[in-house]
């Protein structure tokens, strides 16, 4: 309101990629109450093909199909969480875009062999990794205007706020995150013991 934009002219966009929408409780859980009951709160739905719009294709010829609402907005803004990622490195940032709003035809591509059998596709890797690079391009198509992420510690506190130009505030996240939370070690563990971090990841 105080930016002059009107509590109906802003519409928070659940970025599903190809997983199911948010229900009402769920809706409450992620905005609070408040939020939840006084916004235009929508879950995006890659298989819906007619709220996509189709621009072109990336450099490397993965077709671009973005959900319309978000190519509407006047200002596109993107909020989530910087943790590493199986394949893209680090989530967050672009990965609010595609897949967050992106539609099934682009998320089949980037969820592909062509790069889960690229070795930089992985865990921590983002300089020479091809999906990060991929998904940098199809934000810039996109118009990623701001991002808003946070980095987290084991309890779930917030340990970090990163904002501003997309490409800029992430690497700020990621550099934060390699230094505050991971390590190096120096041979291979007998045994790994891993969890999908508890309610609502598990």
């Amino acid at each position: 309101h105080l930016a002059g934009v009107p509590r109906n002219g802003v519409t928070i966009i659940i970025a599903t990629g190809l997983h199911r929408g948010a229900t009402p409780e769920e809706l409450v859980a992620i905005l609070g109450s408040s939020v939840a009951s006084n916004y235009r709160v929508v879950n995006h739905d890659a298989k819906d093909a007619a709220a996509h719009r189709g621009l072109g294709t990336t450099r490397s010829g993965t077709p671009v199909f973005l959900d319309r609402r978000f190519l509407d907005a006047e200002i596109r803004i993107t909020l989530g969480l910087i943790e590493p990622h199986l394949m893209l490195g680090f989530s967050g940032g672009r990965k609010l875009i595609a897949p967050g709003v992106a539609g099934e035809e682009t998320i089949k591509v980037i969820h592909s062999p062509r790069y889960m059998r690229e070795p930089e596709a992985t865990e921590g890797s983002i300089e020479e990794n091809p999906l990060h690079a991929e998904l940098i391009e199809i934000a810039a198509i996109a118009g990623h205007d701001f991002m808003l992420d946070v980095t987290l510690t084991q309890e779930r506190r917030i340990s970090g706020v990163f904002a501003g130009s997309p490409r800029e505030a992430h690497a700020a996240g990621v550099n934060f995150l390699r230094h505050t939370s991971l390590t190096h070690l120096n041979e291979a563990a007998d045994v790994v013991i891993t969890s999908g971090a508890g309610h609502p990841l598990d």
